[in-house]
């Protein structure tokens, strides 16, 4: 059955409280607050689950914002937010690499092996995976952009039935290691993968507008909401990102939390 376009939508493609089995990559996106240990980070193995048990195949891309703020913080390294991407120097990178590849990474592959989920972490640096150059270095740092995905890396990974769990970081041509935001990561992976779905996990029910949180939103509203700074912080390079997907050809961007991506209430962006 085909599901109405103005049918609610739950989870991953259930309608009328009907689940219609999907095939094709699923990518997940989720930031440093909904992996620490404990129920949250439970809830994405779970959700993981649910995704594999309907027969999709699961991509994971992580962020850590949260501990790599406490390691700059511990260690007296000074950092700024601007346009909700995080300045990167020299001194920060080796930061961002620590936390994003190794601690968060491996706790979340931990995670899933718990449960015997087969997953494999890896980041953007190794085998290549992810290739960026600066967006802009004078005031950036080293923060890369949309990066270049070597699909054949992921192809492989997921041909053994394992979940690759991505961290960020990626190198650019000259070798350097670049903090690629996690949102533009994971766009970058969905449209490489010709994903069938991308979802943002958040802290939030969806984006929200002046009249509440929007249940779907076209790119067009979406870049208002942008231009008129009704959407801000974190959200930006998500909301970015997501209409980058769709208008590259991703069926299914969601932006929300666990309970809304479930249950049909997060903001689905479509073309």
């Amino acid at each position: 059955m085909q599901v109405n376009v103005h049918e609610k939508r739950n989870g991953f493609g259930e309608a009328n409280g009907r689940r219609k089995p999907t095939s094709g990559v699923t990518v997940i996106k989720v930031g440093g607050a909904q992996l620490n240990m404990g129920s949250r980070l439970g809830d994405l193995v779970a959700y993981v689950e649910d995704a594999m048990g309907l027969g999709q195949r699961v991509i994971i891309v992580h962020g850590g914002g949260c501990e790599i703020a406490d390691l700059h913080h511990q260690l007296g390294v000074p950092f700024e937010q601007k346009s909700g991407l995080r300045t990167t120097s020299a001194e920060s990178i080796d930061i961002v690499t620590m936390v994003l590849a190794g601690l968060v990474n491996k706790r979340v592959v931990g995670q899933l092996q718990l449960v015997g989920i087969p997953a494999i972490g890896v980041s953007g640096i190794d085998l290549g995976l992810l290739r960026a150059e600066c967006i802009d270095k004078d005031r950036l740092g080293y923060v890369g952009g949309v990066p270049d995905v070597n699909t054949g890396v992921l192809d492989k990974l997921l041909s053994l039935d394992a979940v690759p769990v991505v961290a960020p970081v990626s190198q650019d041509s000259n070798g350097q290691f670049l903090n690629v935001n996690a949102d533009i990561a994971a766009q970058a992976v969905a449209v490489a993968m010709n994903a069938a779905c991308l979802e943002f996990v958040t802290d939030v029910d969806g984006v929200k507008s002046p009249r509440g949180f929007e249940q779907r939103i076209d790119p067009d509203n979406l870049k208002r909401m942008l231009a008129s700074k009704a959407i801000t912080g974190g959200m930006i390079p998500k909301a970015q990102a997501a209409m980058a997907a769709v208008s590259a050809g991703v069926d299914r961007v969601r932006l929300g939390t666990y309970e809304s991506l479930r249950n049909g209430n997060a903001t689905e962006v479509y073309a």
